[in-house]
């Protein structure tokens, strides 16, 4: 079967390496392709304004979520290889249109990616061939991913969405390192600590949303876990993760 999984997260919890490294193991088994949804909403003309105080691009999620839903259908219903757009590398800030997200901010490149570089042990052949399955699998990463809906796909999928957490002392420590403002970083760790990400993902996708803690793990643990959730091994409920002490200290 089909799959979408949505990666997101707080700006500086690791959407873009994680959703990088999935899409290079993937891919050498499966059709799969990476969306980077900052890129898609920048392509089609889709953001709706600015906040100069913040410096947050708005972007309208009705169209945004249109548009995506327009994207994986033409994935899952094409033969051969999906084309890619032309690409966009920026680290400019993105807030949703007409919803209740906070301000959050984050860094992207291309929306789409097709890339197979990286070798790894991760096999999941299928047991009648030693050629790739048939199953594709859509990618879709950034940290207004969770606030898309997935109403209009014409093909029977499975649907995961993973938000990435992080320690705000360490999620502070990155975000530091991009030069953000004071006002920036702390909205990002107050976003964080409070599961702002993690409670708009659960209302707006329920069970399928699960939240994964990656403060003490290596990028091969989480990798792991994130695959392991795609292919219906594990499962990691909104709530297990509770960083609200950060707050309170």
């Amino acid at each position: 079967m089909n799959k979408i999984i949505f990666i997101s997260g707080t700006p500086g919890v690791g959407k873009t390496t994680i959703a990088n490294n999935l899409n290079n193991e993937l891919s050498k088994e499966y059709d799969s392709k990476l969306i980077k949804i900052n890129d898609l909403a920048i392509e089609n003309d889709l953001i709706q304004g600015e906040d100069l105080e913040k410096r947050y691009k708005i972007v309208d999620i009705d169209k945004l979520s249109r548009k995506l839903n327009t994207v994986i259908n033409s994935f899952f219903t094409m033969n051969g290889s999906f084309e890619t757009s032309s690409s966009f590398q920026t680290s400019d800030s993105f807030n949703s249109y007409g919803t209740n997200s906070s301000d959050v901010s984050d860094s992207f490149n291309s929306y789409c990616t097709n890339s197979s570089d990286v070798s790894d042990s991760f096999n999941r052949f299928d047991n009648n061939s030693n050629n790739f399955t048939n199953s594709k699998i859509a990618i879709v990463e950034g940290h207004l991913s969770h606030l898309c809906d997935i109403e209009n796909i014409n093909i029977n999928f499975d649907f995961k969405v993973i938000v990435l957490r992080l320690n705000p002392d360490i999620l502070q420590k990155r975000l530091f390192s991009r030069n953000y403002s004071e006002n920036k970083i702390y909205e990002n760790l107050e976003a964080e600590a409070l599961g702002v990400c993690s409670v708009e993902a659960y209302e707006n996708h329920g069970e399928n949303v699960n939240e994964i803690d990656t403060s003490d793990l290596t990028l091969p643990e989480v990798l792991n876990l994130v695959k392991a959730v795609l292919f219906d091994e594990k499962y990691f409920p909104v709530g297990n993760v509770d960083f609200i002490n950060w707050i309170l200290e």
